[in-house]
């Protein structure tokens, strides 16, 4: 039950800022260059260039994936995490099972960052196959600046 909720308010989230079309772009946003597919909120997103922001300053859970040229997004809800020795650099953390990508976790250069739940099919890969992390450079950036 909990999932389904978890679910639905990521689509309604989602669905709440796509409708928003660039309202949402005097947020400050990071960028990453993934150079593979990777899922994020049971969806697989392809390869290429991603924007990653805050849904709302108000709503710092729900975090937007989008690609640049707006083929894809995602909408990921997040709890807050502490780095281990005061800060960690700007990156996007994956999980690696075989040839399976799943994004994990969301710096962007300050002591707390953003952990993703955790899917379904990441735990059922966790159990069956030997995994390790990858990790992805992030760059702050300004919507106004695309």
């Amino acid at each position: 039950m909990k999932k389904q909720i978890a679910v639905a308010l990521a689509v309604a989230l989602m669905a709440a800022a796509m409708a928003a079309g660039r309202c949402y772009a005097q947020r400050p946003s990071s960028r990453a260059d993934i150079p593979f597919a990777f899922q994020v909120a049971n969806q697989t997103m392809p390869a290429g260039e991603y924007l990653i922001e805050r849904v709302s300053d108000t709503h710092l859970r729900a975090q937007i994936i989008r690609r640049t040229d707006s083929s894809a997004a995602a909408v990921a809800v997040t709890f807050a995490v502490d780095a281990k020795n005061g800060k960690s650099e700007p990156k996007l953390v994956f999980h690696k099972y075989g040839d399976s990508y799943f994004l994990s976790e969301i710096w962007t250069g300050r002591a707390e960052g953003r952990h993703l739940l955790v899917s379904r099919r990441e735990k059922e890969l966790a159990r069956e196959t030997p995994g390790s992390e990858v990790a992805v450079s992030l760059q702050p950036v300004s919507e106004r600046g695309l």
